[in-house]
């Protein structure tokens, strides 16, 4: 879900050969916002939830690489100015 005055851009590149790959991502901007997931996986599971909310501008990265079982990862970042 992105929502943005200005410019929001959301990027998620996933693969696996395992089981289960859910992602969420919310961007909401004033400004500028990206947010960019890229996973890779042989395992089971894999979950990320991403939310950004910025005003100025605000990038969030998560690039886990696994051959596991399970990885999850929440990332919530809020800014008013820059957040990284």
């Amino acid at each position: 879900t992105t929502s943005s005055i200005g410019t929001g851009t959301t990027t998620i590149t996933p693969v696996q050969t395992g089981s289960t790959i859910s992602e969420t991502t919310t961007t909401s901007s004033i400004g500028t916002g990206t947010t960019t997931i890229t996973p890779e996986q042989t395992g089971s599971t894999i979950s990320e939830t991403t939310t950004t909310s910025s005003i100025g501008t605000g990038t969030t990265t998560i690039t886990p690489e696994q051959t596991g079982s399970t990885i999850s990862e929440t990332t919530t970042t809020s800014s008013i100015g820059t957040g990284t």
